[in-house]
Formats: C-alpha cells, sequence, structure tokens
C-alpha cells in the first residue's frame, strides 16, 4: 500500500476505533430465522421475466433480491440470523437445536383430529411420546419459533412435520396455552396455513394440539439502554423506542412498508447504524400478553400505540401483496396492505431492531487488541458515555458503519499498516484515559 494511501487508512481508524461493536454475547434465548428467503416489492416476488399462466403470475427468471440502496431492502430474506436446525428424533417428536424444545410431530393418522380447549389441554396432559409423558400445550411464543413463514399450507418445514390438513376451518387452527388479555374466555391460537396469531373462543371453537417438551418460558428481561433503546436480554435483540417530539421517531408517524423498510435501514441510534426492520418471531418477542391497549411493556416501550406495526416479511400466502403486521391493540399477528386493489400504499408504525452482536469481526480496534481487550473495553465506553451523545459523534458512527469493513480488510493484508495504526489508536487511548 503507497503511504499516501496509508496516511489516509490511519486517518480513517483515528475517527473510527471509537464506534465500537459490542462484545458477542451468549443469549437465554435464540429466535430461530423465519425461512423466507425471497423478496417481494408491493405485489409480488422480485423477478425480471413474467409471464400469465391462467389467473397467476409466472415468474421465466431467477428471483433476486435488491442491493443496497434499492428500492425493498432491507427486508426478511435479506438477514439470514439463526439459521433454523431442527432435528427428527426418529420417535415421533423433533427437536428445536436453537430453543431446545422438543416437538410433537403428528402422524398421519392424528394429525386431523380436532379439539376443544380443554381437550387439546388434556390431550398433551396425557400424552406419552418419545419416551416422556411430561407434554403440555405450548405457549404462543413457543409456537411462533416453530412457524416457517417461507412457505405455506402449512407454515411449518414439512421436512419434519409433514402432515397437515386443512379441508374444513377449524382444520387450519392449532391450540395455545396463551390467555387473551382483552377477553378472559379467548386464548391464542395459530393459523397455520399461513402462520397468523388470532384469538379464540375457549368454549365455542375448535382447533389441533401439537404438544411440547420445554422449561417454562423465562420472563422478560429488559435494559433501558438511557438513549433511546432498550436491550432484551433474553435474546440480545436490542430495539428502537419511540418518542413523542414530534421527530422522525415519533409515535404517531405511519409509513408504507417501502418508507418502513427504509427508515430502518438508515436509521442512527444509540451509536448503531445497522438497525432493521424486525420479522414476527422477533418482534413477537416484546408482544406483552399480560396487558393490552397497547399489548405491550410501557415501562420500557412507553409509547407504543394501539396500531399495526410492520414486520419485514411478506405473507407469502396472503396473494404477496400483503406484509406481517402486529396490531399491538391486542398482540394479534395479521397483515397489512402494502398496496390494495386500487393502488393504494396502505402505512402502518414502525419499530426498528438490531442484533447486539450484529457487528462483530468489522471493527478496526477489536482487530487491533481484540474484542474483550482493556483498550477496547475503554473505547466502547468512550463511544456510548460521549461520542454518541453529539450529532457531530453519531455523524462519525455513521461513517465508521460504512468505511470498517475496509480498515479491517486492509489491516489483515498488511501488517506494518497495522502496527502503525496501533500506534495512532494507543496515542488515543492515552487521551481518553486522561479525561
Amino acid at each position: 500500500m503507497k503511504n499516501a494511501q496509508k496516511g489516509n487508512v490511519i486517518y480513517l481508524v483515528a475517527i473510527f476505533c471509537i464506534a465500537l461493536s459490542p462484545p458477542a454475547l451468549s443469549y437465554d434465548l435464540i429466535v430461530p430465522d423465519t425461512g423466507q428467503d425471497l423478496c417481494y416489492d408491493w405485489e409480488r416476488i422480485i423477478c425480471d421475466d413474467w409471464h400469465m399462466a391462467g389467473p397467476n403470475q409466472v415468474c421465466d427468471s431467477e428471483p433476486y433480491c435488491p442491493e443496497t440502496g434499492e428500492d425493498f431492502y432491507g427486508q426478511d430474506a435479506h438477514y439470514t440470523i439463526n439459521p433454523p436446525d431442527l432435528t427428527d428424533n426418529g420417535d415421533g417428536t423433533v427437536t428445536d437445536n436453537l430453543t431446545q424444545i422438543i416437538w410433537e410431530q403428528k402422524t398421519a393418522e392424528n394429525e386431523p383430529t380436532i379439539f376443544s380447549y380443554d381437550e387439546a389441554i388434556s390431550y398433551c396432559a396425557n400424552l406419552t411420546l418419545g419416551g416422556s409423558a411430561n407434554w403440555r400445550l405450548p405457549t404462543r411464543k413457543e409456537y411462533s419459533t416453530l412457524l416457517n413463514l417461507g412457505t405455506i399450507s402449512p407454515a411449518l418445514d414439512i421436512t419434519y412435520f409433514p402432515h397437515y390438513t386443512g379441508d374444513t376451518p377449524n382444520d387450519v387452527y392449532y391450540w395455545t396455552s396463551s390467555e387473551y388479555h382483552a377477553d378472559p374466555t379467548k386464548v391464542w391460537r395459530i393459523q397455520l396455513s399461513f402462520g397468523i396469531i388470532e384469538g379464540a373462543s375457549k368454549v365455542d371453537d375448535l382447533g389441533k394440539a401439537r404438544c411440547v417438551l420445554a422449561d417454562q418460558e423465562p420472563s422478560p428481561n429488559y435494559t433501558n439502554n438511557g438513549n433511546g433503546t432498550v436491550t432484551d436480554n433474553l435474546t440480545g435483540l436490542m430495539w428502537e423506542q419511540k418518542t413523542v417530539d414530534g421527530g422522525s421517531r415519533d409515535k404517531d408517524i405511519t409509513r408504507t412498508w417501502l418508507d418502513a423498510l427504509n427508515y430502518c435501514e438508515d436509521l442512527i441510534l444509540g451509536a448503531f447504524s445497522d438497525w432493521r426492520l424486525p420479522n414476527p418471531k422477533e418482534l413477537e418477542r416484546i408482544i406483552d400478553l399480560s396487558t393490552s391497549s397497547p399489548a405491550a411493556d410501557t415501562t420500557y416501550f412507553p409509547n407504543t400505540n394501539d396500531g399495526f406495526y410492520w414486520t419485514g416479511t411478506t405473507c407469502s400466502g396472503c396473494h404477496k401483496h400483503k406484509a406481517f403486521a402486529y396490531d399491538f391493540s391486542d398482540g394479534r399477528l395479521y397483515f397489512g396492505l402494502k398496496k390494495d386493489r386500487d393502488g393504494i400504499n396502505h402505512e402502518h408504525h414502525a419499530r426498528c431492531v438490531r442484533s447486539e452482536d450484529s457487528s462483530e469481526g468489522t471493527c478496526p480496534a477489536e482487530e487491533i487488541y481484540g474484542n474483550a481487550a482493556p483498550e477496547t473495553q475503554l473505547l466502547r465506553g468512550f463511544r456510548n458515555t460521549t461520542l454518541s451523545t453529539t450529532p457531530e459523534g453519531q455523524e462519525l458512527i455513521k461513517l465508521y458503519y460504512t468505511w470498517s469493513p475496509f480498515l479491517v480488510e486492509a489491516m489483515r493484508n498488511d501488517e506494518e499498516l497495522k502496527a502503525q495504526l496501533k500506534e495512532t489508536v494507543d496515542k488515543i487511548l492515552q487521551v481518553i484515559d486522561s479525561k
């Protein structure tokens, strides 16, 4: 590398090294990916060449996803985080290796069986399968982790759950044990054809039962970071808090699906710029089923509207012009119209998310010192307490996320450059440590 270029790189690191990613952490609950791997625009899969086959459009070329900066970048398929990891145990059970939940697989004979709610509870309590008699009906949050939203009828991975019937209205529903706050006579159930979550009467409605072996769900555990963000300590997901100041993060702002994607991709908050629109499994984690209007813990999410919040996940079985959306008045998972038949783009709220360790491995200072080194910790503290509190500092952080991968790659290819950079950052550390 030429000396002039090295000088420029050293200058960049002197600015960017203080905008560090947090250390990778181990969390109690891993949220599996949704399984959606196709990208969608307003009404269909993104594809260059189409033809009509009867009433349906058929893609004649390879579907693709937009690049960074293009319309519809930032949707579910752009982020494959915690890919599903299931094991068929060969005894009528399936283990989710991410959540550690063991699921009843169902057979062709018993899958169609319909139960009342009380019958479903009793069925699981009396089930003996896979050498265990400790089965129970899953909670709604547990069942949501199993859904595969890249497929329909069922919204499950049929390699592991091959049996499904959907011949009658009752056939598509699976009971959960989670009660519906707004009406104590109701509980939540999964509409398994698409993956929608709706309330149902304990007395009047019917559905199927898929049982689980699992520890009881841990209680929510949040940290208010004091910078407009909240960390879910169970999952490691960091959430945007909304405001009431009339700014871009105001709780009353609604956006089209495209604008919601762009908003999260462009957001800089809490010293981070790697925000994104959540998928349904992620947004499910902050639904508070013990309350309603809004169905959120308002201690940590105080400015939450009674309305729909977008996810980045298209409802692939809902005519493709709809994206999953949560109704925070009661916690229902339904869908929002991206574009209706009159060509109107509908608007809903948006709350962004990021993964605590999503920037791991792209920080220049971590490349120099290591992730857990005292020098790295000192720089990280300076970022959190000083740099992120000013507009100028936030602009530097934004530049960091643009250039840090290049800087790390340059250091890995040039040991002399890395030594020079370390000398520069050592001087920065002396200044910070003296404050």
